[in-house]
């Protein structure tokens, strides 16, 4: 693995808050976005690390759940690629990820 300088960190950090500032902050699921990456880091045992690089993360996990979002309201997200997800957290919830995903990312 390659070496990460602080200036690496700081670039990399500035780039999440931008796109956070972009597609997430002040949208009507930015509330959502930050439950859901609560929920994430609560559930992996990394909630409480420093703040700078927790905060980075929690704002890479909204980003995400605001893609997946948009993604599924503009019809983009297809009972074909559901299917994708088995082998994976979802995948305990056989036969009713349907109803797990519309469920957890209300539009």
């Amino acid at each position: 693995m390659a070496e990460v300088s602080g200036r690496d960190v700081e670039v990399i950090s500035r780039a999440i808050a931008n796109v956070w500032a972009i597609e997430v902050e002040g949208s009507a699921h930015e509330r959502a976005a930050d439950e859901a990456a609560l929920n994430l880091r609560s559930g992996s045992g990394i909630a409480y690390h420093p703040s700078e690089p927790l905060e980075m993360l929690s704002q890479a996990m909204g980003i995400g759940y605001i893609l997946a979002v948009k993604k599924v309201q503009e019809g983009r997200y297809s009972v074909e690629q559901q299917g994708r997800v088995a082998g994976t957290a979802y995948d305990r919830h056989a036969g009713a990820e349907a109803g797990m995903w519309s469920g957890a990312i209300e539009c």
